[in-house]
């Protein structure tokens, strides 16, 4: 790489949520035993918004959320990206793709805050059974039992991150799907619209095992489709647009967390309630990309 000029390295920022990638120190541990260190690749991590989340840099963006970003600092003083996401289904944005990756994953601590914080999770109480495992994953410590032994909130401690909806075995939690959820797509594309400002980046989408849910949840499900293959574009909105239209034409795989009934288009049928369409949208309204695209198959 020298030859060339480049310097490159792994990158990722820490999490809102609490868990092995919520500090530098065992976030590197992390990637060093899933195998990305120097002595695998040649190549270090650095973990981009520093020790705790809060090494940023703003972006003036002037959108309708953000009117600045707060990049991650290693990425703000980096030429170039090669951003590399995994297509997968997300609880709260319907499919997670390159725009995901980069609007959630290269800001730092106060952005994600931010993209999260118009939607809170909605409680059904009476479902409960005391058994605290939200409470312990929590990272604003919002969750408490009340004098009832059910769950409840500090409200102004909520950031709406949604941590407590996977872990919660009772199905307790649910995101409020009403015009805040839009806002979080918003939001979110504002935030990638920041971070690539002024950027060049190449994009590559992994349309493989693809999972229900995000891949920062502790477990893994049964892919809901086959494996369609791996795109390539220096438009991260084209390419989610792509890689969406991929999805809305794949057989559904069983057994998986689809009903038996449905036949095609699994990430719809998953959550019907998520426009994932309206990201990208937007992302276009802004001029983070455009939706129109022409596949080129490369064998």
């Amino acid at each position: 790489m020298s030859k060339i000029g480049v310097k490159p390295y792994f990158s990722d920022t820490n999490t809102l949520y609490l868990g092995q990638r919520a500090n530098s120190v065992d976030h590197i541990k992390a990637a060093n035993y899933h195998g990305f260190n120097l002595s695998t690749f040649n190549v270090p991590v650095i973990i981009a918004d520093g020790l705790l989340g809060h090494d940023v840099v703003s972006v003036e963006v002037n959108l309708k959320h953000f009117k600045t970003v707060p990049v991650a600092s290693a990425y703000y003083f980096s030429p170039a990206f090669m951003v590399v996401s995994h297509v997968k289904g997300h609880m709260a944005f319907g499919f997670g793709g390159a725009i995901k990756n980069v609007g959630m994953g290269m800001v730092g601590r106060a952005g994600k805050y931010r993209i999260h914080s118009s939607t809170k999770p909605i409680l059904k109480k009476e479902a409960c059974i005391a058994c605290e495992l939200c409470i312990d994953i929590c990272p604003q410590k919002a969750l408490y039992l009340n004098p009832e032994k059910m769950i409840d909130v500090y409200g102004v401690r909520c950031v709406g991150c949604g941590a407590c909806i996977p872990a919660c075995p009772q199905h307790v939690f649910r995101f409020n799907w009403d015009k805040p959820a839009k806002e979080m797509h918003e939001k979110l594309a504002e935030a990638c619209f920041g971070v690539v400002k002024n950027k060049k980046a190449l994009y590559i989408n992994f349309l493989t095992d693809i999972t229900p849910d995000c891949d920062c949840v502790s477990w893994s499900d049964a892919p809901l489709a086959g494996d369609i293959g791996v795109l390539l574009s220096k438009d991260p909105v084209a390419i989610d647009q792509a890689s969406l239209d991929l999805l809305e034409k794949a057989a559904a795989l069983h057994p998986s967390a689809l009903k038996p009934s449905i036949k095609s288009n699994p990430l719809h049928h998953l959550r019907p309630n998520i426009d994932s369409h309206y990201l990208l949208e937007y992302a276009e309204k802004i001029n983070l990309g455009s939706r129109k695209y022409v596949l080129e198959e490369v064998s």
